[in-house]
């Protein structure tokens, strides 16, 4: 999907998602099982827009088109040999995904972990501002994003404060519609300050460690206890051997949760 460049192509004025599908419909032969969701600024998309055009590779242009609506883009081994799901659409992990058992660390005989580090950086909690230019009287209107995620929670207690400002525009000629999606652009993106890596092994641990998932950490201290967002997972297999290393994100210190699941 990375390999060759398709600029220029043209599509119809449709819905995004349904653009995706069409240009996920080649790899069929792949084994690539397309699944593409309609997203909240695809359902309210001004029809009446120009028509859109690729440009870069197929892998490039649909991750564009997801960063544009809050979407994500990713491909799943499975469910059989030789086959993957392609999906695209609404990130509903945190809504839907569940919770893994806990990873614990300085738990004595309950520690599952071989280790784990934290790190914070307030600086990527952003308060984006709209920028705006009347048509008419050409005077700026700055209207503040409130720095909501709609569809991923943050998993903390305490959402990290803004400490940078950026302007979206100025958006001279737009209309309030098109603004308005812009601007629920950037509520769907989530600034997630705090990260967390680690390895675990699996054999200790009990389970494969998945990606996309949630998952409770404990022993960490009141800071970092809690419900994290899985970012990443690699697997390192080797004779009698089955370890994993983890990328863990959320958007504040603290614990939403009282309790966390073993």
């Amino acid at each position: 999907m990375d390999f060759i460049d398709l600029t220029g192509i043209p599509y119809p004025v449709i819905p995004l998602f349904v653009i995706v599908e069409l240009i996920l419909a080649k790899y069929a032969v792949l084994g690539v099982v397309p699944m593409a969701l309609p997203t909240v600024l695809s359902l309210v998309s001004n029809p009446l827009d120009q028509s859109p055009k690729q440009f870069g590779t197929d892998y490039a242009y649909i991750t564009s088109l997801a960063s544009e609506v809050g979407a994500v883009f990713y491909l799943d081994p499975g469910p059989t040999p030789g086959q993957s799901t392609a999906y695209w659409g609404p990130d509903m992990t945190t809504l839907f995904g569940g919770t893994q058992p806990a990873v614990s660390i300085n738990m004595d005989a309950n520690t599952n972990l071989d280790s784990l580090s934290f790190s914070y950086d307030g600086t990527l909690a952003t308060q984006y501002l709209l920028n705006i230019i009347e048509t008419h009287s050409g005077i700026p209107i700055v209207v503040p994003v409130p720095n909501v995620d709609l569809l991923k929670p943050s998993l903390a207690q305490s959402r990290a404060t803004p400490l940078k400002t950026e302007q979206l525009g100025p958006l001279s000629g737009e209309t309030p519609v098109s603004a308005a999606l812009i601007a629920l652009g950037k509520l769907m993106v989530s600034s997630d300050v705090v990260t967390a890596n680690g390895e675990l092994d699996v054999l200790r641990y009990g389970h494969v460690f998945k990606v996309r998932q949630r998952a409770a950490v404990r022993g960490a201290g009141q800071y970092y206890d809690g419900e994290y967002y899985v970012k990443s997972v690699t697997h390192t297999i080797q004779r009698g051997q089955y370890k994993q290393s983890f990328n863990l994100t959320r958007g504040g210190v603290g614990s939403s949760v009282s309790t966390v699941s073993l």
